[in-house]
């Protein structure tokens, strides 16, 4: 794993530029296809902390001392290993009844569970290790490899396949469009085309031109290079594997070491004990480990064993612990298993549940442990909780349905009063020249002989606000905000009212953030609010107008319907303005931080292969035993 590096005032390099007060940023791996969570630890964080802004490390990026994940970066600073960060961030996390019975089954998982998972997936058994699965892992190859740093810029590579030569310009885009091809066998004349514009756009031929054939071969070659890729980094020999990456950290005696700790040569028996041991406690106490309320021993439980249920298939074949005792149970076998649990007054499993029914009944009942901690993470159903194995592989997963009058998100934002926001979609100069001469704000900072001049200009429409008069982020809301009004109002006038509604409404949620005054932020807030009230009486009017002084009861009564449609047109553009709002300021600082990610990473790269080449390799050696015993909790992290 890279280490994240320092700045170059010496300072730790943050990831995060626009970083807000006890917000936490948990730096974690990408999701992927065969594991719910890749990483144990990262897993037990994002369930304890219930963080929404998490950091896609791409599978290479580490903390800036060990070199580990997950870490987090807090109020300007970085947190490392998993106990320093609970310890540190204990008065935000999810609150958790507390237990002096606890330890005994946090100490199963560090000291047992836990170093049999690893010994399950990093040492190798006539050739096979417990992690080859993640080779054939698509969440795997179509992140991993385009984020490579030997891929961050243009590699070419000359190839011959059965008397046929290539020449390859490889870099991160192309990956990222050849994993948007259709990669099988089955081509429609669309796919085929987009596969003749990738060949021409990034491959030569040494002779001749393209065809279908030529992509086959090279298709097949492709597959075998990522294959190769993936193999060397997850459980290969060589440099940047995650099995060297482990012993580069600590070191391979003390990898040894920690796995020795609890005699792992009786393995299966400790294993097989402490299973009766937890599933016992779990019959006895209802929900949880200690009864109703969750405890961080339930999460530290949860974070491994899920592990265990959710393993790809393909790494049963290797393991001889994960997977214990998932064979379903037959209808006759179930009986045993409900008379077991209504001994103890625990009748949980019944016959509607049987597909869910396992035949050792210990693994029943921590099954649906596991499924009721799903549901207390906020997943309605397992369906829910098996999309973060799908693609994109999202990684903040959460979707925002309330948004509140003013920004209260996850990022540091500094705006002004954003003054004429609500007159790009709907000027009139001389309603400006009016609000210019009377507008307090103004008076205070201008001279009376400035604003006359101001009024004049905008008399004669020169001071017509324009997108390009704001900053970027307020630029790209707006726009956003544009389009969607396209998309939805196609009336022109209802366009300009609805959308002036909508700049207003921005306008109050943003503007004056990130100073020192909340009471300004208010005021400002106040006063554009009270804007939308007076556009929606705008609105009311275009309904009486037509009617002129003849209304009846009768006419009373639809412009009292026609009103309320209003309202509650205005209070959807109002929300959707708020949401546009929070998503792009969301995506802009995102896409910042993914720049950032990327960019540590090429640096990470380049310092490492050369010190590399100034040290020498006996040097880096000597380095990789210096990590004093009480570090060894560090392996947790991976």
């Amino acid at each position: 794993m890279l280490k994240l590096p320092q700045s170059e005032e010496g300072k730790p390099r943050l990831l995060v530029e626009n970083w807000k007060n006890d917000v936490v940023y948990l730096v974690q791996y990408p999701r992927i296809e065969s594991l719910p969570h890749l990483s144990i630890k990262c897993l037990l964080l994002e369930s304890w902390l219930k963080i929404k802004n998490r950091i896609n490390n791409h599978f290479l990026l580490g903390s800036p001392h060990y070199g580990t994940i997950p870490f987090v970066q807090f109020n300007g600073n970085f947190i490392e290993g998993s106990e320093n960060i609970m310890k540190s961030l204990d008065h935000l996390g999810m609150k958790l009844e507390r237990n002096s019975n606890e330890n005994q089954i946090i100490g199963i998982v560090n000291e047992i569970l836990i170093p049999i998972l690893m010994e399950d997936r990093t040492i190798k058994i006539n050739g096979k290790c417990g992690l080859d699965f993640l080779n054939s892992d698509n969440g795997i190859r179509k992140q991993l490899i385009k984020n490579l740093p030997e891929f961050m810029g243009s590699k070419y590579i000359q190839i011959a396949i059965e008397n046929f030569g290539y020449i390859l310009a490889i870099n991160s885009n192309f990956w990222q469009e050849y994993f948007q091809l259709n990669l099988s066998d089955a081509l429609t004349d669309n796919d085929e085309k987009k596969i003749i514009v990738f060949m021409k756009k990034y491959i030569k031929p040494v002779m001749g031109s393209f065809d279908m054939g030529d992509w086959q071969r090279l298709n097949n070659w492709l597959k075998e290079f990522i294959d190769e890729m993936i193999q060397n980094y997850f459980n290969g020999d060589g440099e940047g594997s995650i099995i060297l990456n482990l012993h580069m950290i600590i070191g391979f005696r003390i990898i040894k070491q920690y796995l020795n700790k609890i005699s792992l040569n009786h393995s299966a028996e400790l294993f097989d004990n402490q299973l009766s041991i937890i599933a016992e406690r779990l019959l006895s106490t209802g929900a949880y480990l200690f009864g109703s309320e969750l405890t961080k021993a339930d999460l530290s439980l949860f974070s491994v064993l899920v592990q265990y249920f959710e393993e790809s298939e393909k790494t049963l074949e290797n393991q001889a612990y994960v997977g214990k005792g998932k064979k379903k149970i037959y209808e006759e076998d179930l009986d045993e298993i409900v008379e077991f649990k209504e001994d103890r007054g625990k009748g949980s499993t019944s016959n509607r549940n049987l597909d869910d029914a396992y035949i050792d009944w210990r693994i029943q009942i921590i099954y649906e442990f596991i499924e009721r901690i799903k549901r207390h993470l906020g997943f309605a159903n397992n369906q829910e909780w098996k999309s973060l194995q799908v693609e994109p592989w999202i990684l903040n997963y959460e979707t925002e349905k309330n948004y509140s009058e003013k920004y209260d998100g996850p990022f540091h934002v500094k705006t002004d009063e954003l003054t004429d926001l609500d007159k790009l979609l709907d000027y009139n100069k001389f309603t400006h020249a009016v609000s210019i001469f009377f507008g307090k704000k103004r008076l205070e900072k201008s001279s009376s002989s400035k604003m006359f001049g101001k009024v004049k200009d905008a008399l004669k429409g020169k001071s017509k606000p324009e997108i390009e008069d704001f900053d970027e982020l307020i630029q790209k809301i707006v726009k956003k905000l544009f389009s969607f009004l396209e998309d939805h109002i196609f009336v022109e006038k209802e366009r300009k009212g609805y959308g002036t509604i909508a700049l207003i409404t921005i306008a109050a949620y943003l503007c004056n953030l990130g100073g020192e005054s909340k009471e300004m932020e208010e005021k400002c807030r106040q006063n554009y609010l009270s804007n939308i009230i007076e556009k929606e009486i705008q609105l009311y009017a275009t309904i009486k107008d037509p009617m002129g002084i003849e209304a009846t009861v009768a006419n009373t009564d639809y412009i009292i319907r026609e009103q309320e449609k209003i309202n509650e047109k205005s209070n959807f553009y109002q929300l959707k303005a708020r949401e546009i709002a929070d998503k792009t300021i969301k995506e802009y600082n995102e896409n910042k931080i993914e720049k950032e990610v990327l960019k540590a990473i090429r640096e990470a790269w380049d310092i490492e292969k050369a010190q590399k080449k100034n040290e020498g390799k006996s040097n880096v050696d000597n380095k990789l035993f210096e990590i004093e015993e009480d570090d060894l909790d560090v392996l947790g992290e991976l």
